[in-house]
């Protein structure tokens, strides 16, 4: 699909125009399921905390940079807004809505923050070998040192605050979005909180290349979640759905590729969540 902006209509407007578009469209979906009765109900709660187990928090970074690159915690731009303490069920309950619409490959779409797989990983282990204390939001690219090291303290104090013993750390963006994640991991581990990160790599299409954009050497226990840099073949389809051709290489105005046929992609910078930093993909790496 392609689309202009109609004269005299600015970027604001075109952004609040096209969301409320989004917006009405969710609505007409959600009204299929009105007065409908699941087919199951999963309860979740932070009650049935056991004595003696480890205290552990839940670092959750969302991208949030500005105009048509944003997330939204109850209506609100994230963009500005300093770390803040939330219930793991207000995530769940949609409380965080996805705005973001470029790096498709390292997108969390609001399905994705609604079905967080991480928080229902905790609290599936809450009482049992952790106690889920809850989950400090907060924004990473914070476009000066001095806002990106503000983040990380206040970061550590609120995990600090929920008495964690530990923290386990995703994010989203790439490059500078990283480094808000590291610095507060570090700045908890200065705490004595001990610290868990689940990335994506880069590492180049040979995986012989720097995996990371940033490290702190204190922040060493991180999970990988695979990596988006090897080279991909989608095979060809008989059907398409949403268009005839695909669009890539976007900063160069745009590559239009026949949809139904072999796509070669040199990496999978196009690739919808190819590196999602949530745990939802299957891919991982290992090092022994």
């Amino acid at each position: 699909m392609y689309s202009e902006i109609a004269a005299g209509m600015d970027e604001d407007r075109y952004e609040q125009s096209v969301r409320t578009a989004g917006i009405r469209a969710a609505r007409y979906l959600g009204n299929v399921l009105r007065g409908q009765i699941p087919d199951s109900i999963t309860p979740y709660t932070l009650e049935g905390a056991k004595e003696g187990l480890p205290r552990v928090a839940y670092l959750y970074q969302v991208h949030s940079v500005g105009l048509n690159l944003s997330s939204f915690f109850y209506n609100m731009r994230f963009d500005n807004l300093l770390p803040v303490i939330v219930h793991p069920n207000e995530i769940l309950d949609g409380a965080v809505v996805d705005g973001n619409w470029s790096h498709p490959n390292v997108k969390t779409p609001t399905w994705f923050h609604t079905n967080n797989p991480l928080i229902r990983e905790l609290y599936q282990r809450h009482g049992k070998s952790l106690n889920f204390v809850g989950v400090v939001l907060f924004r990473g690219r914070f476009e000066e040192m001095e806002g990106k090291k503000r983040c990380a303290n206040l970061v550590a104090a609120s995990a600090q605050l929920l008495n964690a013993n530990g923290v386990v750390a995703s994010w989203e963006g790439d490059g500078n979005a990283f480094i808000e994640t590291m610095l507060s991991l570090k700045a908890c581990e200065e705490k004595g909180i001990k610290t868990a990160l689940m990335t994506f790599e880069h590492g180049g299409a040979e995986g012989d290349d720097d995996p990371l954009f940033y490290s702190e050497p204190e922040v060493d226990a991180i999970v990988s979640l695979g990596s988006w840099d090897p080279p991909i073949t989608l095979p060809p389809v008989d059907r398409v759905v949403g268009g005839d051709y695909l669009r890539i290489s976007p900063e160069q105005g745009g590559i239009y590729l026949p949809a139904k046929d072999e796509i070669k992609l040199v990496d999978r910078l196009e690739y919808f969540t190819a590196a999602n930093e949530l745990g939802f993909s299957k891919l991982s790496c290992d090092e022994y």
